[in-house]
């Protein structure tokens, strides 16, 4: 999820679930504190989902673990092997 707020709706069909599929995730969310949902100021009926400080926070954590993997991971790898590997990775994850 990005920054800007979602509506629940487009949250539901992007993660190719049902609606309820998806308040059921964010409630669920909601109450670990890591997503708020805000009322739609183009649509009363509609709700928003947007991360909370605290999500932001430990996504940041998780990315900082992330990049420190990746470093080990890599770190006998030359220049062209880790372009090789990002390569194949990107491919993989089309």
């Amino acid at each position: 999820m990005a920054d800007e707020p979602i509506r629940l709706t487009d949250l539901a069909d992007k993660m190719l679930v049902t609606k309820p599929s998806a308040t059921r995730m964010v409630q669920r969310l909601e109450r670990k504190n890591l997503v708020e949902r805000k009322a739609c100021l183009e649509d009363a009926r509609s709700k928003r989902v947007q991360l909370t400080e605290h999500a932001r926070k430990l996504l940041i954590k998780e990315v900082e673990v992330y990049q420190q993997m990746a470093n080990e991971l890599t770190a006998q790898l030359d220049a062209k092997e880790a372009e090789q590997l990002n390569q194949l990775l990107n491919k993989a994850l089309k």
